[in-house]
Formats: structure tokens, sequence, C-alpha cells
């Protein structure tokens, strides 16, 4: 147990391992973990219980914020009861701040991502709702239902504005790029195969459907809204397959029996096809041939259950079974800073903001990460209190060159009721003029 007062409602401990964890008493469950450093020697908690001080028998003194709010990652909860029915738990509208998540009892609840805090709660009176996606003007939010349909909202009114019977429980579903046709993924209990159908966005019958093995496992509109892919995942073996989303022509099928896929997702603006494996693995296919295309990744250890791409195609976030997230360059083929916080026995869903950000979502509540190495350089200043020498640097970007961070003490010697104000960092362009 760390010595010290925690928050009110809050329990501190140190596990067998090393690791710190935070149990929110009234529900008992963990609300953050602290990974811990080599040979952690003792945790202690500062007098206004705001932060945890972790040192280690090698010497090293590292300070953790318990409230969140001088985190570089902003935390925010929306609701005491984790996820209820959900294959996908969050979409993030592409045109707005905006994001739609299941609440944990059947309903949809809208998130406003600029202030952190929920606007309404929709689909209240859908059995088992789960939201798919938004269409690409950001207009109207698809989501669906184990009951077998599709219900359309308007995301200004958030009323509901049309409802297609498909006749099965919706897993998964997308809206084409041009916002027409919806493609969706049904599988009945009791069936060992999922069923892939592309319907008109106003109703009616489906344009095409395609028996896919395996089970449901995702479905995607390629980025020019020209073909759909789809996963058949979890049994024995993996489907992974595309169609000509407008005639329903198969372009290719591959089934495995080893590696399977467990992830699929286009990157922007690419004719390729990511697919994600049991063995860690991102390896990138010709969409409309399924031909492997240059390198795979090793990304994991392990099951990878989520990827997503920025929106100008140049990082990956991976999401594993272990609990890991971890941000990923394409061009360099190297993985971004550390993993992030984890929670055990929690698999996150990490997804992509329109501005870049990284939305990581655990269970009734998430984080949003700034992904440019700008953001990632002052606050390690600002955290630091000095310039960053080339070893601390690199444990933040190893990938980058070393570059000097100055610190601004110009403000620093303004006393106002006996305190210093702020320091402020800001990278240094004359490196005779950083203070050391």
């Amino acid at each position: 147990m760390a010595s010290g007062s925690p928050p009110d409602g809050q329990l501190i401990g140190v596990t067998i391992h090393g690791d710190v964890y935070i149990w929110d008493i009234a529900s008992g469950s963990i609300v953050n973990t602290i990974p811990a450093p080599p040979a952690l020697a003792a945790a202690v908690l500062d007098p206004l219980g705001r932060t945890l001080l972790v040192n280690s028998q090698a010497g090293t003194v590292v300070a953790f914020d318990i409230a969140g709010t001088r985190r570089l990652g902003k935390a925010f909860v929306w609701s005491p009861t984790a996820f209820g029915f959900c294959y996908v738990c969050n979409v993030v509208n592409p045109q707005s701040d905006l994001m739609a998540t299941e609440n944990g009892d059947g309903s949809v609840a809208l998130f406003d991502l600029r202030t952190l805090r929920r606007t309404t709660t929709v689909a209240r009176g859908d059995d088992s709702a789960q939201p798919l996606g938004f269409s690409p003007d950001g207009h109207t939010l698809l989501t669906g239902v184990l009951a077998g349909r599709l219900v359309l909202r308007n995301v200004a009114t958030r009323r509901a504005v049309r409802t297609i019977t498909v006749g099965a429980p919706v897993y998964w579903g997308a809206a084409s790029p041009n916002g027409r046709p919806l493609a969706v993924q049904t599988q009945t209990e009791r069936s060992p195969t999922a069923r892939v159908q592309v319907r008109p966005v106003d109703g009616g019958k489906p344009l095409w459907a395609h028996e896919l093995q395996d089970g449901a496992g995702g479905v995607e509109f390629s980025p020019d809204g020209r073909e759909v892919a789809a996963l058949g995942c979890c049994t024995s073996r993996s489907t992974v397959a595309t169609w000509n989303a407008r005639t329903g022509r198969e372009l290719f099928e591959r089934r495995s029996f080893m590696s399977h896929a467990t992830a699929i997702a286009y990157p922007p603006g690419s004719r390729l096809l990511a697919v994600a494996t049991e063995d860690g693995q991102v390896l990138f296919w010709d969409a409309r041939s399924g031909v492997p295309v240059g390198q795979a990744l090793h990304v994991s250890t392990g099951n990878i259950v989520q990827i997503s791409f920025s929106p100008d195609g140049t990082m990956m976030v991976v999401a594993s079974k272990d609990g890991s997230t971890t941000l990923w360059d394409l061009r360099a083929g190297t993985q971004i800073g550390g993993t992030f916080p984890e929670r055990p026995s929690t698999i996150t869903e990490p997804v992509f903001e329109r501005n870049g950000k990284l939305l990581i979502q655990y269970n009734s509540d998430a984080a949003q990460w700034p992904t440019d190495v700008g953001s990632w350089e002052r606050f390690a200043c600002q955290v630091a209190g000095r310039d960053l020498t080339p070893a601390e640097l690199h444990d933040i970007l190893p990938a980058r060159p070393y570059m000097h961070v100055a610190v601004d003490y110009e403000s620093a010697a303004v006393v106002r009721g006996g305190n210093a104000a702020p320091r402020t960092c800001a990278p240094a362009p004359d490196p005779r003029l950083v203070t050391t």
C-alpha cells in the first residue's frame, strides 16, 4: 500500500509486481494503472493526495498525477456502468468534435470532444443499440440493434429519421464515402457464418448480399467507396474478403488456418487493406487482389484486436488483447513513444479524431491524447523544468534527432503574492541561449 492519504473515494495500492493500482471505492473498479519502474522500492503520496512519487532501487524518482488534471492525456468519464453489448463501442464524427459511445445499458450517448462532456443520450428505447458510424457529411449517426434493425438518426435533432429492418442481429456497419449505400454485417445466434449486405440508405431491398465464413469480425468501405471489405472472425479460422461495392462481385477471398486475421482497416487515401493478426503483425494487401504489398509490421507480442489510422495516414494505433495500446509511425515503421496507460483485464478501443488527436476508450471512460510532436516536447520540457538531455528526448521520441528545448524563465522573475509565475517552454533556435 502506498503511504499518504489518497483523494476521497479512492484507494491506492502496489501489486506484487510493483504496478500501482488506483481503485474507485464506490464501484470497486480500477480507474488507473501506473506501470512499475525497474526494481520499485516505494510509493508515497504527497500531503494533498494529488501526486504519487514512485522511486526505484536504480535511483530514479517519478511523479504521477493522480487526479489527471495535469497529464498530457485528458481523462473523462461518462457512465458508472461498463460496456454492455457492443462490438463497436465508440465512433467519432469525421466532420465535427462529436463522439457516439455505447452507454453500458443499451443506449448511445453523444459526447463533445472539445469540452469532454456528454451532450445527450439517444437510442434510449432501442434494445441493445450500439454506434456503427457517422455519415461522411457528419449529419447522420448510424446505430445497430440486436433485434435486427439499422437506425439512422439526425445528429442535430437526435431523432430517428429512418429504421431499416435487416432481419438478424447487427454487429458491424459502415456508410459509403458518398453517403448513399450502407454496408452491414449480421449474424444469427445459431449460425457459424456472417452475412454481409449493401443496402440503399433510403431503405428497400439489399443491393447485394454474401455469406462470410467464420463469423462477424468487421466491415469497411474503401476510401474511394468502390470496394467493401469484411472480416470473418474468430473461430478456428478467419476469412478476409472484398467485393465490388456496386455489383457485389467478389474481388478476392482469403481464408487462414494459421495466424488468423483479427482486424481490418483501410489506410486513408490508400489502395491497400491493412490486416491485423493474432500473432501481433499488421499485413498490407492489395485491396482488389489480396496480394501482399511491402513489409509486414510486427507491432505486438500477441493478438491484435483493433487498428486505426490517423486522418493523414502517417500514423497507426494498435490495441492488443493483452491491454496494450501503441502508436506507430508508418513511414519509419517504428513505434512512437511507449505504451499508453493500461487497465487490468481491459481491452482498449482507440480511434483518431479528425484533428489527429488520439481517443483511447477503456470501459465507461476514455483519455484524449495529442499526437503532434510539438505538444509532446512542450509537455516534457514543462515536466522537467529544464532543457532535456539527449537520452531523455530519445526516450520520448526515439526516431527524432536531438534538439534543444529551452526553459523560458522570463516570467518566473516576476513574483506576485510570494509565488513565482509559471515557467513556459519553447524550442530554442540557438543552442547558446539554452538554460541548463
